[in-house]
């Protein structure tokens, strides 16, 4: 992995994946499909996804220019062969205003659903809470394929908005917990 510096790369000289424990919980449902890295970063759970998980497809989403280099780093060091759409996703296609820590940065989205996918089965995304936003713009896609969401919330606000969105597919919390800005899991039981 890139030493970007930071909590990531802490974790990389340790030997470590970052927010390990919930990525060996997805390795464990042994869920063969496409996996989908919303917010991919540099790639941490992308790679994870592809070398050690049953996915068929790995699609990494990740609109910011500082990340795009080293997660491009991470798939050509790794030899892997993951996709890379250098956008972010949302419930429109256009442009978008996001505040990720002190900094405002517009950045392009589109649906999930325009992409007319198949077959996934695992759904992370860690997008600074825009992930309802990004919810709205998959609702086919889930009603379709059914897959095991992982969603950051920071807040019980977030949570509500989340639930908002999807409870009326049948997605329940399942009571699953990771990370320290806290990741859910979501199924359809």
């Amino acid at each position: 992995m890139p030493d970007t510096g930071g909590v990531m790369s802490q974790h990389y000289q340790r030997g470590i994946f970052y927010e390990m424990g919930m990525l060996e919980a997805i390795r464990a449902e042994a869920k063969s499909g496409t996996y989908l890295d919303v917010g991919a970063n540099i790639g941490n759970h992308t790679l994870y996804f592809e070398k050690f998980c049953n996915s068929d497809r790995v699609i990494a989403f990740e609109p910011l220019e500082q990340c795009l280099g080293p997660l491009k780093q991470t798939k050509k060091f790794n030899q892997l062969s993951f996709e890379i759409h250098e956008i972010g996703l949302s419930d429109r296609s256009g442009e978008f205003e996001t505040l990720i820590g002190p900094t405002t940065y517009s950045i392009p989205v589109m649906p999930l659903d325009d992409l007319g996918l198949d077959n996934v089965s695992i759904v992370k995304i860690d997008i600074e809470g825009m992930e309802s936003l990004a919810l709205r713009g998959m609702l086919r896609t889930l009603e379709r394929c059914k897959p095991i969401l992982f969603l950051e919330a920071h807040n019980e606000d977030e949570i509500e908005e989340q639930k908002n969105v999807i409870a009326t597919l049948g997605y329940q919390m399942s009571g699953r917990v990771w990370n320290a800005t806290p990741t859910y899991e979501w199924r359809i039981n």
